[in-house]
């Protein structure tokens, strides 16, 4: 998958254009992923499938990528990649 863009939780975004593994996305997130609809043109975030579960910081960063009708009560959670789709 081909990465656009890190964001940390602590608000840090890093551009980027690499082409990434499964284990990479994995590792990057901290566990399996989950793929989220961008507000952004041909664009998705990987994130944490379990990240509320595993009470990961709020990605405030990453949340603004991501319509409201998405995240209708809460945030993305924990480090989050852009990515193209």
């Amino acid at each position: 998958m081909n990465v656009t863009k890190k964001i940390y939780t602590d608000g840090r975004e890093e551009d980027i254009d690499q082409k990434w593994t499964l284990k990479q996305l994995q590792d990057f997130v901290g566990g399996y992923i989950e793929m989220v609809p961008s507000n952004k043109p041909r664009r998705s975030l990987i994130v944490n499938e379990d990240g509320l579960g595993l009470e990961l910081p709020d990605n405030l960063a990453a949340s603004k990528y991501v319509s409201s009708r998405v995240l209708v009560l809460d945030f993305i959670r924990g480090n989050a990649l852009l990515v193209k789709s």
